[in-house]
């Protein structure tokens, strides 16, 4: 399988299209299909930061490819806060291959409280979604900016059919519905609101995309804030070609 195979298959999971993928990450069109069995390190860290992956996976590096092999046939204890790996006696694990593990497939982690060669497992109903700090209206679309990484949440309460991404909120706005400067919104990827007076992720006349409770009326689209400092937005119905539904605001992440 080559790197572009992969990443195809990384995008699919996602459901995200390449094409997407390399206007995220400010790639030119095309960039990804021409990676067979080499590409550009920086690009592809790139993309294996976007997919929470290694660089060695997504060269199919054999060793990564051993090692959770290994690790798959090992008993496993539980333990507070998740699931440990008792010693693989068919194969000693070094702790150069765990290392390649955490980085290679985003679960194993390190952890003060087990002693190697014990392994903590973050448990499988955590995912990872890409964080954007900017959205905007393309030509092809809507246009994801600013990558700055990824964030991990709980499949918990999330659509498994859905098309998730974070983004990180500016301006204080929302702050009635304790939505601040920083925080980090997971949004649902939807083209239409289906719910008014819901919170939606939205580009209107050409601008950044911001975070606002979203009301339709038979004459107009009004972008409501929660802080009674800034006005509510009314886009009249004759201009509403220049709004754009990127998704709904599904659950907000504070970090300290």
């Amino acid at each position: 399988m080559t790197i572009y195979e992969r990443i195809k298959d990384l995008a699919k999971q996602r459901r995200i299209s390449i094409r997407e993928l390399e206007m995220t990450l400010h790639f030119s069109n095309g960039t990804l299909s021409k990676w067979k069995y080499d590409a550009p390190e920086a690009k592809l860290q790139l993309v294996a930061e976007f997919f929470g992956v290694s660089t060695a996976y997504l060269r199919g590096d054999s060793t990564a490819t051993r090692v959770m092999a290994a690790l798959k046939k090992t008993m496993s204890t539980k333990h507070a806060g998740g699931i440990y790996l008792e010693r693989n006696h068919e194969s000693e694990l070094s702790s150069k291959s765990a290392r390649e593990i955490n980085d290679g497939f985003g679960k194993v982690i390190e952890s003060e409280h087990v002693i190697p060669p014990f392994m903590a497992i973050v448990p499988d109903d955590i995912v990872t979604f890409p964080i954007v700090g900017t959205i905007k209206a393309g030509p092809n679309g809507i246009a994801f900016q600013d990558y700055q990484g990824t964030q991990s949440t709980a499949k918990s309460g999330l659509n498994e059919a859905g098309n998730y991404f974070y983004l990180r909120v500016a301006g204080d706005s929302m702050t009635g519905d304790g939505i601040f400067d920083g925080d980090l919104a997971l949004i649902e990827r939807t083209d239409v609101v289906e719910e008014d007076g819901a919170i939606y992720a939205v580009i209107y006349d050409g601008e950044n995309g911001t975070l606002k409770h979203v009301t339709k009326t038979d004459t107009a689209i009004v972008l409501s804030p929660s802080n009674p400092a800034h006005k509510p937005i009314i886009i009249p119905a004759a201009e509403c070609n220049d709004f754009w539904v990127v998704g709904r605001l599904k659950q907000l992440t504070k970090l300290f």
